[in-house]
């Protein structure tokens, strides 16, 4: 479920071995809790994208790719935080507070909220409208077929890799 990283296995095994606390783990166990790791790593995608941290992005991008992650779903995640942060945009403009921010975007207050909020700040509407354009044809190529499916991957990834570029170098 988690790939080949190691590191990552040793982390899920600590996780596993602490929530049974001397039970025996099972297959619904690993399954319920394993599947929040992959979940993790979209956020951690979007993140990487927004900061403009575009190694991070293609390795965490690559990691998806290996444990099955479809390039449309992953493509899904990130313009998911794209309409995130272009709703804190849109509310920071009209002077909103941190609180509305949290309720329009459906994000937990506290450190997402602010987090948001944060990556928000970085981004013009109109870098965020260019950004969801690019997000859009990325899209509209795989669902089209422009794009011959064992290059959806491809497609998909260059996407992210102009999207980690940031607003001011695209």
């Amino acid at each position: 479920l988690i790939g080949p990283d190691l590191w990552a296995l040793a982390g899920e095994l600590d996780k596993l071995g602490t929530y049974a606390a001397g039970d025996i783990v099972r297959e619904a166990d690993v399954r319920e809790l394993v599947s929040r790791a992959k979940e993790h790593k979209g956020y951690e995608l979007s993140d990487a994208v927004l900061e403009g941290r575009g190694a991070h992005a293609t390795r965490i991008f690559q990691e998806l790719i290996e444990d099955g992650v479809a390039p449309q779903v992953i493509l899904s995640t990130v313009a998911g935080r794209y309409r995130k942060v272009a709703i804190a945009r849109d509310l920071l403009d009209a002077g909103e507070s941190s609180t509305a921010i949290s309720l329009a975007a459906e994000v937990k207050p506290g450190f997402a909220t602010e987090k948001l909020i944060e990556q928000a700040r970085r981004y013009p509407i109109e870098a965020l409208r260019k950004s969801y354009a690019r997000i859009i044809q990325a899209d509209t190529d795989v669902k089209q077929g422009r794009m011959d499916s064992t290059l959806d991957a491809l497609a998909v990834e260059l996407a992210v890799q102009e999207l980690a570029l940031g607003p001011s170098r695209r």
